[in-house]
């Protein structure tokens, strides 16, 4: 079943006909975007996995979508803008505070109660490099943001109030908006420009001379990557993060070294988003990194050596050992033991 009814798709659509072709649409788990054929989260960084309004509907009622919902990415080929306010509501459905009611009876636009039913999403079209701000506290009961890209928004189609088209917002009226319910805001840290000077460390000749196996692979550059040089090289090999994995999800993470040495992380696995990484004081490369290091050392190989040598293997000296390198070791040992295993298996099969 699904978590949209005829309805409320209805209601998106005649809400948000500007875009319905555009590809910034996306089937959601929960809140978040998801991708059910490959079974993971998407982000902004994903356009070529974006569908129109017409392709995700079609699929929001198939089996293997059971309990999708739909939205949009704002700012991906559109000019779309979302005022989020979360706990704005009260129990009965009316606006907690003066400056809500003032927000919702002024816009005259597009407005949809959110996926909790506490929330409101009043949406606008704006003008393009329009840029996002926070809301102020005691304008939302709790959060409140005034996104303009980089975001997904999972669409309810429960309209809020009257019906309206969604309003063009001129650039006098954002800054209105911004002046007197937004946060100051805060200092940046200074951000310091690509120097020139290059790393030569190779993500995959470390992952080689550690023995984990990878592929290379390819994304879209972003200006997150212009700004460390551009993106050098991309690999994918098997999640370091893999027994967090809960589900059949595409068990690879993709890695990116830009020309600066700066690596960077990403895997599908929604375990493995960024925030609930960094809120857990973790990175996917910090992990790469412990898992390269981990695969390194000389202790486990030589103990699984000592310990195939006592069961009859052929001994290899410590010259060999450096010489064939750790991951050529632990393979011969790996051999040996799936051929005693055979050889057990075959003599305890009675006559």
């Amino acid at each position: 079943m699904c978590s949209t009814t005829i309805p409320q798709l209805k209601t998106i659509a005649k809400a948000f006909q500007l875009v319905l072709d555009t590809k910034c649409w996306a089937l959601s788990n929960g809140k978040k975007p998801w991708n059910y054929d490959r079974g993971f989260c998407l982000t902004w960084s994903d356009p070529d996995l974006f569908l129109s309004f017409w392709e995700a509907s079609d699929l929001l009622y198939d089996r293997e979508t059971f309990g999708a919902g739909i939205g949009l990415f704002l700012g991906v080929e559109n000019r779309i803008a979302c005022l989020d306010l979360d706990g704005a509501l009260d129990a009965n459905g009316t606006p907690i505070c003066e400056h809500a009611q003032r927000i919702v009876a002024g816009s005259c636009t597009f407005t949809e109660t959110s996926v909790s039913g506490r929330g409101l999403h009043l949406f606008y079209e704006v003008d393009p490099r329009t840029e996002p701000f926070h809301l102020r506290a005691g304008i939302s009961g709790r959060d409140g943001d005034f996104f303009t890209g980089k975001r997904f928004i999972r669409l309810t189609g429960n309209v809020y109030g009257n019906v309206y088209p969604i309003r063009y917002l001129p650039a006098n009226h954002v800054e209105y908006f911004r002046d007197n319910f937004g946060k100051a805001p805060m200092a940046l840290p200074e951000i310091k420009p690509f120097t020139g000077l290059t790393s030569d460390r190779s993500l995959s000749a470390r992952l080689s001379g550690a023995g984990i196996p990878y592929k290379h692979a390819t994304i879209i550059p972003q200006p997150f990557h212009q700004d460390h040089g551009g993106i050098v090289e991309c690999i994918e090999t098997l999640c370091p993060n893999i027994a967090q994995h809960t589900t059949e999800a595409s068990p690879y993470a993709r890695f990116v070294r830009c020309a600066d040495g700066l690596v960077t992380g990403r895997c599908f696995h929604a375990h493995c988003d960024p925030e609930t990484l960094r809120a857990a004081g973790k990175s996917m490369a910090g992990m790469l990194t412990a898992k390269i290091r981990a695969a390194g050392d000389p202790t486990p190989v030589y103990q699984l050596l000592e310990k195939c040598e006592k069961m009859g293997m052929h001994p290899i000296s410590g010259n060999e050992v450096r010489e064939i390198g750790y991951p050529a070791v632990v393979e011969a040992c790996e051999k040996f033991l799936r051929g005693r295993h055979a050889q057990q298996s075959r003599e305890s099969v009675p006559c």
